[in-house]
């Protein structure tokens, strides 16, 4: 996962037309949760946690808490963010440069915990409360109501927790320069591969968004949102 140009935000690039929007973006206060999450964990549980490499530190998370969350009637997903130019702005991010700017990445990845009691997002790489209440994090993170240009609109592929966990697979890489070094330094553990992937590296087929192939579905996020809202159903 890498930055796609920030700086282009800023005008004159071939992202002029997001950056304009962005430029008159009013950032909102975090209100406090009235609620707690059902599946309890911190940023300093998150020991593994690698800048850049959001695929990994969200599949570990999800490793992390996916017994918790099946004990718990809780419905867990994996989220993957991205779009056909693989330019895709997200908010509230570590990496911005200023607190109202986004973070223009090639992809991003999340989970979403859905329970009657609460729907919650775990994003490592955001400024926001880890986790944060689903509906606020989708509304900040996102900026439903900005005037994006078509080509960085988000995309969302959402996943069952435990498909994705036994399926998924990178060799890293994608993150990988001409000169052979890493375009970011990567975890210091091995390379995850589900016990059910089929090859070292599926990648491109969690970060396409493609709807006609893959798993999971693929929404926009007006879509998004409202399976946000709807709480826990079933995948079809």
């Amino acid at each position: 996962m890498g930055p796609c140009g920030n700086k282009d935000w800023e005008g004159g690039g071939p992202s002029d037309g997001a950056a304009r929007a962005v430029s008159s973006a009013e950032v909102a206060p975090t209100p406090p949760s009235a609620r707690r999450p059902v599946l309890e964990c911190t940023r300093a549980d998150c020991r593994w946690y690698t800048s850049h490499y959001c695929e990994e530190n969200s599949l570990r998370l999800c490793n992390h808490l996916l017994g918790r969350a099946e004990s718990a009637g809780v419905q867990l997903s994996v989220v993957f963010v991205s779009n056909a130019a693989r330019q895709v702005p997200v908010w509230f991010q570590r990496l911005a440069d200023r607190r109202d700017e986004p973070v223009l990445w090639d992809y991003h990845v999340i989970l979403l915990a859905q329970h009657p009691h609460g729907n919650w997002v775990y994003d490592l790489d955001s400024t926001l409360d880890f986790p944060s209440p689903a509906s606020l994090y989708m509304t900040q993170a996102f900026r439903k109501l900005m005037n994006i240009d078509q080509q960085y609109r988000q995309m969302f592929r959402v996943v069952p927790a435990r498909e994705c966990v036994d399926h998924f697979s990178s060799d890293r890489s994608h993150m990988m320069e001409e000169g052979g070094g890493y375009s970011a330094l990567p975890p210091g553990f091995p390379p995850l591969r589900g016990p059910r992937a089929t090859s070292s590296n599926n990648m491109n087929e969690w970060i396409n968004m493609d709807a006609t192939t893959g798993r999971g579905r693929v929404l926009n996020l007006e879509e998004m949102e409202t399976f946000v809202a709807r709480g826990p159903h079933r995948f079809t």
